[in-house]
């Protein structure tokens, strides 16, 4: 976790509108921490989004942890993605790419070996197009 003393390090604390009850903060915390926790996964494996799962967990820890929502928007590789995202910047066209190439060929190894029913194959089918489709109505970030 970068310290606060580094000069590299922004913060972020005025971004932050934590929840009053410890229990639901509390709750919403893990929850963030699995989102990260499969969030990094996801970057490394081809069937689990992983940005939709950071910004969920960026989201979690805006609510929960000043402390946690610095240390995600200080990520040397996950913190620019999701701060150009957030100022609507929108996200770089290669997460486009893997994200909907990724969702697709889920999609297809679904549909053609596990889903026998063929309304749950038009479902999956439907929310893949729009799921993609949202995808790529998204602004591209641009390369600084």
């Amino acid at each position: 976790m970068p310290r606060p003393e580094d000069p590299d390090i922004n913060d972020y604390s005025a971004e932050v509108h934590v929840i009053s009850n410890p229990i639901t903060r509390g709750l919403v915390f893990i929850l963030g921490i699995i989102c990260v926790g499969f969030g990094f996964v996801g970057l490394v494996m081809p069937i689990l989004p992983g940005f939709p799962l950071l910004l969920a967990a960026a989201y979690l820890f805006s609510k929960s942890s000043v402390r946690y929502y610095n240390w995600l928007m200080n990520h040397p590789k996950l913190g620019p993605v999701i701060r150009d995202y957030n100022a609507g910047k929108g996200i770089p066209m290669r997460a486009k790419i893997m994200a909907v190439s990724t969702l697709w060929l889920a999609v297809f190894i679904s549909v053609f070996f596990f889903i026998p029913i063929i309304y749950g194959k038009v479902a999956f089918i439907i929310i893949a197009t729009g799921v993609s489709w949202h995808l790529l109505s998204l602004p591209t970030s641009q390369p600084d």
